[in-house]
């Protein structure tokens, strides 16, 4: 192995720089003998850091990882999911602590992408919607580390707002050849975060019905042990929300996806 190791990043936040330093900590008490070094590309080039050897590893958030990953890239490990909950930013003037979201009735909100406005429409469709976050009473952002003054932060329950299946895990990738590597990376590896995200992945991963369009998946383990699995979803254009618990993971995702199709739609 080299005595250098180039860990490429396309986003920066406490979240990830924590998990950074874990791997560091990591290398360090393995050895004083291997650099580490941080470097950063866009997401656009993300995966081209590996396939041209400008980068040994990748450590993005695994929501931003493709259900199919590009050939000869693989996941080496998975961090421990963090307490990172989608936020909604809103503006003082437009809290309501008694609405659906903390926001006013007849408020304007930004949405990033169909997920978040499918899923916000289907509880509150007095909401208007807008292109821009700067023109609007509430917004959705990840970004927490600079919020003015004059707005109000209100995090979002994954049972309820279900995120993009990994949402809150960050994954480190490497060549399928770096055998190397990948046995590194193994030693950091969450294996209850992957047995999670691995249930949500899988259920995009196992939907063929062109009429079914996903709008998020979450897993989680109960202290009984039992796999519980959230999604919302359109389904023939009409928004269905499921919960599928199970004593065990076994065809979980699968299962779901019967079950979604199975629903009678509120109208």
């Amino acid at each position: 192995m080299s005595n250098k190791i180039i860990v490429c990043t396309f986003t920066q936040n406490p979240y990830i720089d924590e998990e950074f330093n874990r791997f560091k900590q990591f290398i360090a008490d393995q050895t004083s003998e291997i650099e580490l070094e941080h470097t950063t590309s866009s997401e656009e080039d993300i995966f081209n850091q590996l396939i041209s050897d400008k980068a040994n590893i990748l450590l993005l958030p695994l929501h931003k990882v493709p259900i199919t990953l590009p050939v000869g890239i693989t996941i080496g490990a998975l961090s421990e999911r963090k307490e990172m909950r989608e936020a909604l930013i809103i503006n003082q003037e437009s809290y309501d602590d008694n609405e659906d979201f903390r926001i006013r009735l007849g408020a304007t909100i930004a949405v990033q992408n169909d997920r978040q406005r499918y899923q916000i429409a289907a509880l509150r469709s007095d909401l208007v919607f807008k292109d821009n976050k700067n023109k609007a009473d509430a917004f959705f952002d990840e970004n927490l580390d600079n919020i003015p003054d004059n707005k109000v932060i209100v995090r979002l329950n994954p049972k309820e707002f279900v995120p993009e299946p990994g949402y809150g895990v960050f994954a480190w990738l490497t060549l399928v050849e770096n055998i190397e590597m990948r046995k590194l990376l193994k030693n950091i590896h969450h294996k209850e975060t992957a047995e999670q995200t691995n249930i949500e992945r899988k259920v995009y991963k196992a939907n063929i019905d062109p009429e079914l369009n996903f709008l998020g998946a979450y897993a989680y383990y109960g202290q009984d042990g039992h796999a519980h699995l959230f999604t919302n979803a359109m389904y023939k254009g009409r928004f269905v929300s499921k919960r599928l618990s199970q004593s065990t993971n076994a065809n979980i995702s699968e299962n779901l996806i019967e079950a979604v199709k199975s629903i009678t739609v509120n109208q």
